[in-house]
C-alpha cells in the first residue's frame, strides 16, 4: 500500500512538471492565458512547488492581473524562503498598482538574500531607486493638484500611465482634475476603465460610482445649457425685448442678487430637502404632496439658472425662466451636481453640506417631472 501511494504521488508530481513545462512553452510564445491555465493545473496536481506559483505570477503580470501576480509571488516565497525573485515580482506588481510603499518593502527584502555575484543586492538597489523616483513624481502630482494646476497634473499622470496603470489614487486625482476642467466625458471613460480593469473594494466602488454619477449629471446639465443658449442667442440677436412678468428666482431661493454661487447652492440644498415630497409626514395628503413637488421643481429650476454664470447673466438681463429653461429637469441629477462648499470653507460648513446631500440621496426615489 505504501508503494502504491508513493507511486500515485510521484505520478501526480511528474504530470504537474509536464504541465508546467507546457506552460513555459506557451509563455515564450506570448500565449499568456493558456500558459496560466497550464500552471494552474500543475498547482492543482502538486501545490508544493514554488516555481509553479512563480511562473503563474509572471504570466498574470503579463496579462496585467497585478493583484493575482502579487498573491502568487508571495505564495512562492512562502514555499521557498530562498526564492528572492518572488519578492521582485511582488514588488513590480505593487508598482503597477501604485502601492509604492509596499513595493519598496518587497525590494528591500530582496537585499537580505545572499546570492552569487551579489545579484540580489544589485537588483534591490536598482528597484529601490526606481521606486524613490516614482514616489517623487507622485508627490509632484499631488502638489500640482493642491495648487489647482489641473492641466499640468493631468499631463504628469498621463506620463506615468504605462508605469503605474492601475493606481486607484492617481486615477481618482485624474478624475477630479478632468471634472474641474469640465471634461465630463473623460471622467466617465476613466471610471468605466477602473471598474473594468481594477479590483475595487466596496468603499472604492461606491466612491467611483458617486464620481460617475456626478460627471453624468454635469454632462447632462451642460447639454441642457447648450440648448438654453441656442434658443436665447437668436432672441438677443433679433433685439427681442425681455419679458416683464416673471418669477423672482432670487426670492424663490431666499438669496440676495449679489449672492455667491456657494451661497446659492447652500440655500438650494436646504430648500430641496424641505420640499422633497417623499420626505413629508404620512399625514400629508396627495394633493399637498403635489404642491410640494411643484415647489421642489421650481427651486431646482431656479438653482439651475442662478448657479451658472452665463444663464444667470441672461436672467439678470431680463429674460424669463421659461425662455432660458423649457426642458424637463431631473431634480436628482441637479442635486447630484450641486456646487459644494469651497475648499477653504470651515469644517462645519463642509460637514453640513455633505450630510444634507447624503440625506437627500437616502430618501430620493426617481421623481417624475412631467
Amino acid at each position: 500500500a505504501t508503494v502504491s501511494v508513493l507511486y500515485w504521488f510521484m505520478t501526480r508530481k511528474n504530470r504537474a512538471i509536464r504541465l508546467s513545462n507546457e506552460g513555459n512553452i506557451l509563455y515564450r510564445k506570448e500565449q499568456y492565458e493558456l500558459a496560466t491555465e497550464c500552471y494552474t493545473k500543475a498547482i492543482e496536481l502538486y501545490p508544493g512547488n514554488s516555481a509553479f506559483y512563480g511562473n503563474r505570477g509572471q504570466a498574470y503580470f503579463r496579462r496585467e492581473l497585478f493583484e493575482e501576480c502579487v498573491s502568487d509571488s508571495l505564495r512562492a516565497v512562502k514555499l521557498d524562503g530562498d526564492y528572492w525573485k518572488g519578492y521582485v515580482r511582488a514588488g513590480k506588481g505593487m508598482v503597477k498598482l501604485g502601492r509604492l510603499a509596499e513595493a519598496m518593502s518587497f525590494f528591500q527584502e530582496v537585499a537580505k538574500h545572499e546570492t552569487k555575484d551579489n545579484e540580489a543586492g544589485v537588483v534591490s538597489e536598482f528597484e529601490c531607486n526606481r521606486v524613490r523616483e516614482l514616489m517623487s513624481e507622485v508627490a509632484t502630482i499631488e502638489k500640482s493638484f493642491s495648487n489647482k494646476n489641473y492641466i499640468h497634473c493631468v499631463q504628469l499622470i498621463q506620463q506615468l500611465e504605462d508605469t503605474i496603470p492601475q493606481s486607484y489614487k492617481l486615477k481618482n486625482i485624474l478624475c477630479e482634475c478632468q471634472y474641474r476642467r469640465k471634461q465630463y466625458a473623460s471622467v466617465l471613460k476613466i471610471t468605466g476603465s477602473m471598474k473594468k480593469d481594477m479590483q475595487l473594494d466596496r468603499s472604492e466602488l461606491q466612491h467611483i460610482t458617486s464620481t460617475e454619477m456626478k460627471a453624468f449629471a454635469a454632462l447632462s446639465l451642460e447639454k441642457n445649457k447648450q440648448g438654453f443658449l441656442g434658443r436665447i442667442s437668436p432672441m438677443k440677436a433679433d433685439g427681442e425685448d425681455p419679458v416683464t412678468e416673471r418669477d423672482d428666482l432670487y426670492e424663490i431661493l431666499g438669496v440676495d442678487k449679489d449672492s455667491t454661487t456657494n451661497e446659492i447652492a447652500r440655500s438650494y440644498t436646504t430648500l430641496a430637502l424641505r420640499y422633497h415630497p417623499e420626505r413629508q409626514p404620512t399625514y400629508v395628503s396627495p394633493a399637498e404632496k403635489e404642491v410640494l413637488r411643484q415647489q421642489f421643481l421650481k427651486v431646482t429650476r431656479a438653482f439651475v439658472i442662478l448657479s451658472d454664470e452665463s444663464l444667470r447673466e441672461l436672467y439678470d438681463d431680463g429674460f424669463s425662466e421659461s425662455d432660458i429653461v423649457n426642458e424637463d429637469i431631473d431634480p436628482v441629477l441637479v442635486f447630484c451636481n450641486a456646487v459644494p462648499t469651497p475648499p477653504d470653507a470651515s469644517f462645519l460648513d463642509r460637514w453640513s453640506y455633505n450630510a444634507r446631500k447624503g440625506l437627500f440621496w437616502l430618501c430620493s426615489p426617481v421623481i417624475a417631472t412631467d
